[in-house]
Parts: structure tokens; sequence; C-alpha cells
């Protein structure tokens, strides 16, 4: 726990498994939703699922919402940038977040 760094949560690799999570999990619902796209959704984000799987669930929110975190030359997110419309290629899905205090207090950046 001591040798993790806030600031490099998501990693690239989960930045980008995390988008094909949310195209799937956006065409079930999709799917299951008679072709129409949820309008929001709740997600509740973990401490220890966030170490764990070094900010996946993070970077599933921020797939969702329409954006990409910036990640510089030393592994450390400091921006997000906005995924234009035509790109991301379906509305953006509003996301209620719900945080444990774990969360809060480790990953506070």
């Amino acid at each position: 726990m001591y040798s993790l760094n806030p600031s490099a949560i998501p990693t690239k690799v989960d930045i980008e498994v995390s988008e094909d999570i949310v195209t799937k999990f956006l065409e079930n619902l999709k799917n299951d939703n008679d072709g129409a796209f949820p309008e929001s959704i709740d997600f509740t984000l973990r401490g220890t699922d966030n170490i764990k799987r070094y900010g996946e669930s993070l970077a599933q929110v921020l797939a969702l919402v329409g954006v990409c975190p910036v990640v510089d030359s030393l592994g450390r997110v400091n921006k997000v940038e906005l995924i234009p419309l035509e790109k991301l290629s379906r509305p953006r899905i509003d996301v209620v977040n719900s945080y444990s205090r774990f969360f809060r207090d480790l990953l506070i950046n």
C-alpha cells in the first residue's frame, strides 16, 4: 500500500481495458433497453478494488462520461481530455458516484 502512487491511477493499460469494458457494457444495456442508451448510471468506487486493479473502476467512470485521462511521461494523470462526440459515437452518460471512505482517504487526488 505504501508503494502506491495515487497520481499514477489509472494506468494506460487500465484506461484501454476500461474503454473496452464500457463499450461492451453499454451495448448490453442498449440491447436490453430497446436500443436506447441509459441516461445515468450509479457507480460505487472502492479503495481496495482500485488499488488491486490500478484504477480500472475509476477509468470506467471516466469512459462512461466521455473523458480520457492524460498520462504524462512520468506515468501521472494530471488532467483529462473531453472526447469529441463524433469520436465517442454515443451520448455521454451521467454517472452518480458513491465512494468508500478508504477510496476517499487514500486516493485523494
